[in-house]
């Protein structure tokens, strides 16, 4: 048996409501894709309509000259408590790279649908942070192949914490060393 501090219990708690409602709008939108005359439903928390496309989402497909790398947004509010209590675990739609240069904010959050009442993330974020690793042959087949896909992991040893900027930039914050359970600054 486990115990956890007050603290890290209600960090726990709102990560699984969080989650909770991250899954069920998952679910709306899958099933909306799949009934395409759905009405588009007006309850709380239910991601808004993917915006058409325009000339600035030809980046958002992945760089063909790269190999694949995986990742996930997450939540702001999630950042501080992922580097100072060594989170392991990670939910979110998880998804291809993009490359060096075409991911930011407004990029990620209109590919990946993320936007609308309820949610963490707005379309004029300055910064977003993800989780982003190499897969390996552990990692299924088809995450980064296609559409973004829900899921929950064990962060892998070795995956960098970056911030994503509204400009473009891509900086590595910090690394997970599964060994020791704790995410390491960057350069260190």
């Amino acid at each position: 048996m486990a115990t956890l501090p007050g603290a890290a219990l209600r960090t726990l708690h709102d990560w699984l409501g969080q989650l909770r409602q991250v899954v069920t709008d998952a679910t709306e939108e899958e099933r909306q894709r799949r009934e395409p005359n759905a009405a588009t439903p007006a309850a709380p928390g239910v991601p808004a309509p993917r915006s058409a496309p325009d000339a600035d989402d030809a980046v958002d497909e992945p760089d063909p000259d790269l190999p694949i790398r995986l990742q996930p947004v997450i939540p702001h509010r999630y950042l501080t408590s992922c580097l100072e209590d060594g989170y392991q675990r990670a939910a979110g739609l998880v998804h291809a790279w993009a490359g060096p240069g075409r991911d930011t904010p407004a990029r990620l959050y209109r590919r990946l649908g993320p936007l609308g009442v309820g949610s963490p993330f707005v379309e004029s974020d300055e910064w977003v942070a993800v989780l982003r690793w190499d897969p390996d042959e552990a990692t299924p087949e088809e995450w980064g192949r296609g559409q973004p896909r829900m899921e929950s992991l064990v962060v892998p040893d070795g995956t960098g914490l970056h911030c994503l900027h509204r400009d473009g930039r891509d900086e590595l914050l910090a690394c997970f060393d599964a060994a020791s359970g704790r995410w390491l600054p960057a350069g260190s």
